[in-house]
């Protein structure tokens, strides 16, 4: 999740979904101010995009109340 996915020459390491879907998922945890920061990463860039490997990341962060940082 925080390094990407592994290379499609390593199937068993990959988890890609069995049944389709998008292959990716989001990671949340709290920090100790109590922010919550939200990782997301999926396969597959948005279209015009540059990044690398075709993969989408995401990260947010916000207060408790639903606010920005």
């Amino acid at each position: 999740m925080l390094y990407g996915f592994p290379g499609r020459s390593h199937p068993a390491q990959r988890g890609e979904p069995t049944e389709g879907g998008v292959h990716g998922g989001e990671l949340n945890m709290l920090d100790r101010e109590g922010k919550a920061w939200a990782i997301r990463r999926f396969a597959g860039s948005a279209e015009g995009s540059q990044a690398g490997r075709g993969e989408r990341l995401t990260v947010t962060v916000s207060d408790r109340n639903g606010g920005g940082p």
